[in-house]
């Protein structure tokens, strides 16, 4: 979240309706704020809904949130039902074979070494050279690639690591087991373990909530099909929309210029007997591995109620910046490579009953180093003057549960 609210004015307008704009809206309202919401389109939630099929929900994008304290407390408020994971279990797609543990003993022992002895130079230009600095080449190719394709749909080589991964930036002078360590005597910023959770009835439902909360509200509006070209004149102003039409409507060519990783996610319906019985939360590929697919979410293995009985649920993961061709493929093209993929990795025998596809050109903002630098002059440019804000999945906050511990300071200044 960048700038900051004039607090002397009880009004707020608000551009974009999706989970920014409306968790600010609603965090606001319950300051007092008035608050006004432009939304272009005709409906609410941005990348994220659910679509609700004959065999069971496909979500457009986002299938699950990490919890914490505030999302728990979010979802108390909104009166929201959520199911937890019923299982922990994580593989990594390694040689053709699904892993628990994708390195090997050497691996591992390197890993180790490289954490208890290599100390920080302080500031590494991307993830990738954090990784091979303190946890060496095996790790990185086979722990963080995978945590990189599945958050960022980029490769560690494209990242900032402080800007992507801040938690794993070590101090000057300190080894990484200094600063596990360290960071195990902090007290928990989120009490109480965390745990994969999503709403009952699907992501979407998080999105009505949120968007009923507001339009409920006697100080709320959401103003639907009402495109916003040039910024209107109010003492405070929150931009919510994605970085290449907030960069437009501030004229910032620096924000419109924020590059974006292109994704197909992809809900795939199955009957169990056709493929290798689904445990755990899903998978991800190593690097090497076949870079037509980032990996596959097993949705009815993991939360109840994603699939009708007998049937399996899977969202797979395609594109990405190692792949952004893909999405020029036909329907039946992505059809093929899934089938071929599920096949490989689950033992996939029978016909798909139903996919549901969804292409985002821009899905993911890439926390590059340049974004970092876009940011800043942002922060020293536009967004410092009084009531002027930027809140989005680009500002510092690519996650849904980041995002509401984020919005925990807004009309706070």
């Amino acid at each position: 979240m960048l700038g900051r609210l004039n607090t002397d004015v009880k009004e707020v307008t608000i551009i974009g309706a999706g989970y920014a704009g409306l968790l600010s809206a609603y965090r606001l309202l319950n300051l007092g704020y008035a608050v006004t919401i432009h939304e272009k389109s005709g409906r609410a939630g941005g990348l994220i809904s659910t679509r609700q099929t004959d065999h069971g929900p496909a979500e457009a994008a986002a299938h699950s949130i990490r919890s914490s304290s505030e999302i728990l407390r979010l979802f108390d408020d909104l009166k929201l039902d959520y199911v937890a994971a019923k299982t922990k279990k994580k593989f990594i797609l390694r040689d053709g074979k699904l892993k628990g543990n994708p390195l090997t003993l050497w691996e591992m022992f390197t890993a180790g070494s490289y954490a208890a002895f290599k100390k920080s130079d302080g500031i590494y230009p991307s993830l990738a050279d954090w990784a091979k600095a303190h946890i060496g080449e095996g790790a990185l190719d086979n722990a963080i690639t995978p945590l990189a394709h599945g958050i960022y749909a980029a490769e560690p080589e494209e990242l900032d690591q402080q800007l992507a991964f801040p938690r794993m930036s070590i101090p000057m002078g300190q080894t990484l087991v200094d600063k596990v360590f360290k960071d195990k005597t902090q007290p928990k910023k989120s009490p109480g373990k965390s745990f994969v959770m999503a709403p009952a009835k699907g992501m979407g439902a998080l999105i009505n909530a949120l968007t009923q909360a507001v339009q409920n509200h006697p100080n709320g509006r959401v103003i639907f099909n009402s495109a916003i070209e040039t910024l209107p004149d109010v003492s405070n102003l929150i931009v919510t929309v994605p970085a290449p039409a907030a960069g437009k409507l501030i004229g910032s060519n620096i924000l419109s210029n924020i590059k974006y990783a292109p994704m197909i996610t992809a809900t795939v319906f199955v009957k169990t007997e056709d493929l290798n019985k689904l445990e755990g939360i899903g998978f991800l590929n190593a690097r090497g591995e076949d870079k037509r697919i980032l990996g596959v979410l097993f949705n009815s293995s993991t939360f109840d109620h994603r699939a009708r009985e007998n049937y399996a649920s899977l969202s797979v993961m395609l594109g990405g910046t190692s792949n952004p061709h893909i999405l020029q493929k036909a329907d039946d093209e992505i059809k093929v490579v899934i089938k071929e993929e599920l096949n490989r990795v689950l033992n996939f025998t029978g016909t798909e009953l139903e996919t549901v596809i969804t292409r985002w050109p821009n899905a993911i903002p890439l926390y590059s180093p340049h974004l970092r630098e876009t940011l800043e002059n942002l922060e020293k440019g536009w967004c410092s003057q009084e009531g002027r804000m930027l809140f989005g999945n680009y500002t510092g906050e690519v996650s849904i549960r980041g995002m509401c511990q984020t919005s925990l300071a807004l009309g706070r200044e």
